[in-house]
This record gives structure tokens, sequence and C-alpha cells, in this order.
């Protein structure tokens, strides 16, 4: 809906008339009692839009009545068909004033903006970095959807690291960095005013935007944004894969990274974020393809597991393996048959439940408690026995499951994520390997580069290459190419369309 609701800046002949579906009186905990949970959300994002009109733009059905409608429609079009609206230089231009006028004329968006000291500046000296932080409410049933792109903190003062090492090494100003969406802690508050200080920068708190006295809706939040990103050179936003991150590169010159894992190919909803246009084009020539393309308003999917939370990546492989299993098993429960299991077919000693000191990390199995570092399992053990309760839970039988897998990467993918959980609970490793520091490193160096060395298209180029170093190329379907900007067919006639551009 991030991205689908800009339609409304499309001229009223052209903009398609949507059909939202519902169910009517779904059975109590299937798919359509949870499909109509969105609905408020998506009601949301149209009226604090307050451009869209329910009867002339949009309507509500039941399954039954889309069906019937479909039958009298000369073309049906998908909503994710639209998820390159801000790709559209018409629309994109229209959503900008349309956001620059609430910015001058929305009196909360200027009272918020006024509390943060955002004020327009007459020279922009510093870039910036947006963080956009994804929390859900824990639920008390295990649910992997639910957190599986919930924000790992960590990741995020890694990268800010990175980002402030090549600032140093190229003798650059700090970045700013900006946080957005779920609520800082005040712990977390503290840290990174803390690290700021240390480091000569600035933050910029926005996760109170919700908060009283501000209440500021989808739309004003977006402003504040813009208003932010006016401020500066460039600005880098990241974000684990969520709907808030589609509309981002309409951010003045700012491009987006998608956080996700790395578990080969097929994981859920990548197929969407890979499918989105990754180019912003200029202008569009006669055959309808990018005829040249911005070093800003791109957006790029980053795929790697040291992304996510420890329960994010068993999240991801337990909906890899069955998405549809609603009996999944916590991370908690994992580790304690894991390592509880091992503890008690070795005869470890256990701890009385009197004298056991919860300040240690510890693990209960049939009602014993062991400490953890008393347990003295392998890495190599720790590993194989994980991927054994992770399927036997999710109810696939682990030899067959490896017998279908021919690619070596493919398994190679699953191990390694297999491993980062392991060498996080048994070494408390929970910063990034320094093989993904490198992988960034690389990613992130060629965002500093004099944007006027090379075309925008052959930079875009050597972006893919070093995002995907060491991961198979996500492929596309015939469906998904064609809502690309650029219509290709392939990753080699991609690259050939690089090559015969004139610098």
């Amino acid at each position: 809906m991030n991205a689908y609701k800009y339609v409304a800046f499309k001229d009223e002949m052209s903009r398609p008339i949507t059909v939202f579906e519902y169910f009517d009186s779904p059975k109590e905990g299937s798919e359509q009692e949870e499909f109509n949970r969105n609905i408020p959300a998506i009601n949301q994002h149209i009226r604090d839009l307050g451009l869209l009109q329910e009867g002339r733009d949009y309507v509500w059905l039941t399954t039954k009545d889309v069906n019937e409608v479909k039958k009298h429609a000369d073309k049906v079009h998908h909503y994710q068909e639209y998820d390159n609206n801000t790709y559209d230089r018409d629309i994109r231009r229209q959503a900008l004033l349309f956001y620059k006028d609430k910015i001058n004329n929305d009196l909360s968006v200027i009272q918020y903006l006024n509390s943060k000291n955002i004020v327009q500046v007459r020279n922009r000296e510093k870039c910036l970095a947006i963080f956009n932080i994804n929390r859900r409410a824990k639920s008390e049933v295990w649910d992997p959807r639910n957190e599986r792109h919930s924000t790992y903190m960590q990741a995020f003062k890694d990268i800010v690291n990175i980002i402030n090492e090549i600032n140093e090494d190229k003798h650059l100003p700090m970045h700013d960095i900006c946080f957005v969406g779920s609520k800082l802690t005040p712990g977390e508050v503290t840290d990174w005013q803390n690290y700021c200080a240390a480091v000569g920068t600035n933050l910029i708190d926005l996760t109170d935007v919700m908060d009283a006295p501000h209440g500021l809706n989808r739309t004003q939040q977006r402003c504040v944004h813009v208003a932010l990103a006016e401020n500066y050179k460039s600005t880098l936003y990241f974000g684990h894969q969520s709907g808030v991150n589609e509309d981002a590169n309409i951010l003045p010159r700012t491009n987006v990274f998608s956080l996700s894992e790395y578990l080969h190919l097929g994981q859920i909803g990548i197929s969407r974020v890979e499918a989105r246009s990754q180019l912003d084009p200029e202008y569009q020539n006669e055959l309808g393809m990018g005829g040249a393309y911005s070093a800003f308003g791109n957006f790029y999917s980053l795929r790697n597991c040291e992304f996510l939370t420890s329960d994010g990546v068993l999240a991801a492989i337990q909906l890899k393996l069955d998405m549809h299993k609603d009996n999944h098993i916590s991370l908690e429960t994992v580790w304690d048959d894991v390592l509880g299991r091992y503890a008690w077919e070795l005869d470890v000693p256990s701890i009385p439940k009197k004298r056991l000191d919860k300040s240690e990390p510890y693990v209960v199995f049939c009602n014993k408690y062991y400490y953890i570092d008393d347990i003295g399992i392998s890495d190599d053990q720790a590993v194989k026995r994980l991927l054994n309760r992770i399927f036997v839970s999710a109810g696939v039988d682990e030899t067959k499951f490896w017998d279908k897998v021919e690619d070596k990467e493919a398994k190679r993918a699953y191990i390694e994520a297999a491993e980062l959980l392991v060498r996080r609970k048994l070494k408390n490793q929970n910063q990034f390997t320094e093989q993904t520091k490198v992988w960034l490193t690389r990613i992130l160096e060629q965002l500093f580069e004099r944007h006027d060395s090379e075309s925008p298209l052959s930079a875009h180029k050597k972006r893919l290459e070093a995002q995907n170093a060491g991961r198979v190329m996500y492929t596309l379907g015939g469906n998904q190419i064609k809502h690309r900007a650029i219509k290709d067919t392939s990753w080699s006639d991609f690259w050939n369309l690089v090559d015969n551009q004139s610098e």
C-alpha cells in the first residue's frame, strides 16, 4: 500500500478503479481472518493521503462480488503492478509538490519539525543515514511471520560503523544518523546519543512522531522525512524488508536498501522486492524503457542473514520449509531441546532450580537446568542438531529435503544460517563477521564515489555485482520482468544494455 497509494497522483481518467477484497464471515484462525486484519491498515493509508474517495476511486467487495466484477471488466490489474509508482516521473513530481505544500502549510507537520529543529538550510553540507525500525508486539504463540523482519539493532550499529570508517578514510564528515518507525527505547536513545557525540555527528530521533502531542499520520510522517532529506547532499535509507520501505525512494537524493535474509532463492516476499524497478529512470524512450538513469532514487535488495535477529533467522528457515504451518516452535524451545537433550545424553551435571543463577545463560530439558557453558557441545554438533530439530518441528523429512536440493549453494545457505545461530548462542558473537564487513564495505563504498565518474547505469551494474557477490542472482519470472522500468528478459540482456550505453 505504501507504493500503491501513489495512483492518487495519476490523472483521474487513467487511474484504475481499485477493488479491495475482504472475506465475509471467515473461520476463526483461518488465512481469510488474517487477511481481513489488514483492512484497518489499508483504510488508514488511503484516508491519511486524503486524495482517494471510496466509491469513485476504490470499493470494498467480498470475494464473490470480486469474481463477478472481473467478468465484466475489460482488463484487470493486480495492485503489485503499481509497486513502481514512485519511479513515474510525473507521479514523483506531483507527490513531492504535495508533500512540500503540507510541509509549509500543515500546522501539525510544522510544529513537529520545529520541535526537532528541522529547518530548511541554505547550503547542504552533510549526508544522512536513515534507519527504519520494524518491531511488532510479541505474540503469545510463536509466529514466524511476526518475527522474520524485526529490526536487529546490532546490525544497524555495524552498518553505521562501516559508513563512518569509509567517511574517515575519505576525510569526509560523518553522516548524521536518523531513526524512523518503531519507537527507540530510552536505553537505545542514550546509547545512540553517546555514540553520535563520540564520533562528532548528530542523532535525529523521529520515532516519537506518533506520540502525544504530535500524533502525525502516515502522510504527515512522510512529509517530515522529505523535509529532513531536503537538508542533505544525499541520504542512505536502510530498513528490514517491510512495506514502509516501498516508497522511501521518493525522498530527495535517496537510495534505499531493503535488508533481508539469504536462503538461496524463493524466500517469502523476496520475489516482490526483487521484481521492483531498482533504477530511477530520468525519462523513458519510445520503447517504454528507461532512457537515462539517476544516481539517486534507486531501490536495492541486500540479502544476508546477519541482518536479522536470531528469532528472524529461525523464522526465515521455518517459512522456507513450510510457510502455511501454524505451529512452528520458538527459538527458545529449539535451544532447550538441542542443548538440553545433548547435556542429558552426556550426563552433564544439572543445576538445582534453587541454586540457578538466571543471569547466566541456561537451558531447560525434562525439568533439569543446565548452564550453557557447562554443556561443551561442538559447533558442528550444534549446527547438525539445530537443523534436525527445525526440520522435525516443521514436519519436513530432512534427508528427503537435502536429496531434492541439487544446488550446493542452496544447502550452504541453510547451513550458514544455522552456523550464525550457533555462533550467537554459544559464543555470544553478535556483530557482523569479517566476511560480511568486507562485503558490505564494498557495496557502500560505491555510494561515496563521484556521481559523475561514470554513467548511472554502469554504476548500477557495479552495485548489483557487489551486492550479489557470493550469492545466486535472483531470477525474475516473466510477470515480474514486465513491471520493471528496464524490461529485460534476462540478466545477460541487461548487461548488454549496460555495455552498449555510452558513458
